[in-house]
């Protein structure tokens, strides 16, 4: 007789919790899936799919617009946003199908509806029912964080969450944040056709990056329209108006809309005062195999506080699914060749440590192609960005960042490389069509060689070839 109701019970239906029931589903545990609102979570309803659906839409505008450039003359733009927000919901329950309840009861899964609550390492309370389990997985991820500004709980005060409700273009858009989702965001309600200003309370957007990789974003947003503000502390959130503080003077500008995009906080509430270990800012705490200190629970995704990416939600959850399943042979993630996109305008991604909050060691080479040399870039007129990439002295490459047009499809390579520890020799051996803009890979590549082609290797060269003329 089974000791308990499940194997396992994954509390959270989104990226994390899916692909965690669903692994472990196919390993054979009877599974059981908890969700307390809709199935696919943030990034389905809230995140990567409606803001890159409104990205898709921005560029076609901005393309159009700028059409004259190269030499097309367009008469007339309209954007019809109610168009738009009805095109992004499509998009979301088109992509729904894959995420239903149907879907993941047909495959075994027991799908429960409702508010999970802590009733104990095995065990686990919704509404009246309790269940038991051997192992819980907890991927309940993370939510905007709004400051604790005054004014901030305004109706026309979005976050990426409630934003998605707005059917109507703002005229003057204020985003609080200069992080991924504020520059996405902020761009793409430009090409629009809205007045934006970001407000970012640092010296520069995108801290993360390099400074020249900011620098470079930083362009790219302004000709697009939006006007950056650093060092900018907001202050209040009026009706019309924002309020915010540079240089200790206060400022004002007009605002019918606001998105505060100022960082996420984990939805871990129904944690506290429970046995299980959170970190100062309240995300779950685990082991390289995701384990927490409760040995029967686990936690993967967006609740842990790591790089919260999709496609990093769906990594740790196949590790914390077979972990949990067979703790006795227990797998470790490795997050060196994790590779990241945000999409503005040119895209810029990365992976490895550089960029990633981690400066190259000094003893490394960072070797630079820009796109202003390429040809795919002249011919396009996309010469804003360029190739870094940080290699050992032996070639061995370590981490890559590419800002450019689908920087994200380009950096795939990269990932592969830095995983199988390749050097630049390989990918100069590469051979990338052309004209594409995949040929930065062997364009930075042979820039690599060349600047290690010494000038005695070079004399001694010309020597050997003059004897042999």
């Amino acid at each position: 007789m089974a000791k308990y109701d499940f194997n396992i019970i994954v509390v959270g239906g989104g990226t994390a919790g899916l692909i965690s029931a669903y692994v472990a589903n196919t390993l054979g545990g009877k599974v059981a899936l908890i969700e307390a609102d809709k199935m696919g979570g943030d990034c389905l309803h809230r995140g990567c799919v409606p803001s890159k659906s409104l990205i898709a839409s921005a560029h076609a505008a901005h393309t159009a617009t700028n059409s004259s450039r190269l030499g097309v003359t367009s008469k007339r733009i309209d954007v019809d946003y109610g168009q738009i927000h009805k095109r992004i919901h499509g998009v979301i329950d088109n992509i729904q199908q894959n995420d239903s309840v149907e879907r993941y009861e047909k495959l075994g899964i027991t799908v429960i509806q409702g508010r999970a609550e802590w009733a104990g390492p095995h065990t686990v309370t919704v509404g009246d029912k309790t269940y038991s389990t051997r192992r819980i997985i907890i991927a309940t991820g993370a939510r905007p964080r709004v400051l604790d500004t005054p004014g901030a709980d305004q109706s026309h005060v979005y976050t990426s969450d409630t934003l998605w409700e707005l059917k109507q273009l703002p005229a003057n858009l204020v985003v609080v944040g200069g992080g991924p989702i504020g520059c996405e965001l902020a761009q793409a309600y430009a090409m629009l056709g809205s007045s934006v200003t970001l407000l970012e309370a640092s010296e520069r957007i995108l801290r993360f990056t390099a400074p020249d990789q900011s620098k470079i974003i930083s362009k790219a947003l302004g000709d697009t329209g939006v006007k950056i503000r650093t060092n900018a502390s907001i202050k209040s959130i009026n009706p019309r108006t924002v309020s915010y503080i540079s240089s200790d003077t206060t400022n004002e500008l007009a605002a019918d809309g606001v998105i505060m995009a100022t960082g996420r906080i984990p939805n871990t509430e129904w944690l506290k005062d429970t046995p299980i270990d959170l970190d100062k800012r309240g995300f779950v705490k685990t082991n390289s195999k995701l384990r927490t200190n409760a040995s029967s629970v686990y936690a993967c995704g967006d609740v842990t506080g790591g790089a919260m990416f999709t496609h990093i939600a769906e990594y740790e959850a196949g590790y914390a699914a077979s972990n949990a399943l067979l703790p006795f042979v227990a797998r470790t993630p490795s997050y060196d060749a994790i590779p990241w996109t945000i999409f503005t305008s040119p895209q810029i991604a990365s992976v490895g440590p550089f960029g990633n909050h981690k400066q190259p060691a000094t003893s490394n080479t960072i070797t630079h192609f820009p796109l202003k040399e390429l040809d795919a870039g002249i011919v396009s007129m996309s010469v804003q960005g360029g190739i870094w990439v940080e290699s050992l002295k032996n070639g061995t490459i370590v981490s890559a960042t590419i800002i450019a047009p689908d920087a994200g499809s380009l950096i795939g390579e990269w990932s592969l490389a830095v995983n199988n520890k390749l050097k630049l020799s390989d990918v100069m051996s590469t051979i990338h069509p052309y004209p594409t803009f995949s040929q930065l890979s062997d364009r930075v590549a042979g820039k690599w060689r060349q600047e290690r082609y010494k000038d005695w290797q070079q004399k001694l060269l010309k020597s050997i070839l003059k004897l042999n003329r």
